[in-house]
């Protein structure tokens, strides 16, 4: 991939920003069932894509994710893998996607983030800033005061 994109490729990264040792993988190493079990996987993953495709608002693709015991499992598997992971890293923090599960878990020693998912409304990200990760939620409507500083305006109150 790195030729195509121009870019280096890696299957982990740890950025320190601010206080943080921030620890960036995908997570996909810590699921044992897609090499398990390929065919139910490829077939889930179709299935998942197709609910998607049907419904715009992807009511009936998060359903059928979070009513799933195995997936449900697995993304509990991949959180406290990950968890373990970067602490063998020396990390305070790691970042994780793959489960397309939205989370922000700051209540251990190592805090714990998922990106969530881009294919899914609303999409997920992370902003990372002096160290401070946040979970964000991306919507389409671009707030006012946004538009103000990236336009260059300042705020002046009106007069009634």
């Amino acid at each position: 991939m790195s030729h195509l994109l121009g870019v280096t490729c890696t299957d982990e990264i740890v950025v320190e920003s601010g206080d943080a040792r921030i620890l960036f993988l995908h997570g996909h190493r810590f699921d044992e069932f897609i090499t398990r079990y390929p065919v139910i996987t490829w077939f889930a993953d179709r299935v998942y894509n197709y609910l998607q495709k049907i419904d715009k608002t992807h009511y009936f693709a998060k359903l059928a994710k979070r009513k799933s015991k195995i997936f449900l499992r697995c993304a509990q598997k991949i959180e406290a893998d990950s968890i373990r992971y970067a602490a063998k890293k020396g990390c305070n923090v790691v970042c994780c996607g793959h489960t397309h599960l939205p989370v922000a878990s700051t209540t251990g020693a190592i805090e714990y983030y998922n990106s969530g998912c881009w294919t899914e409304k609303p999409c997920h990200y992370l902003t990372v800033l002096d160290g401070d990760i946040e979970l964000r939620s991306y919507s389409e409507a671009v707030p006012e005061e946004v538009l103000d500083q990236v336009m260059g305006v300042s705020q002046v109150p009106s007069v009634a």
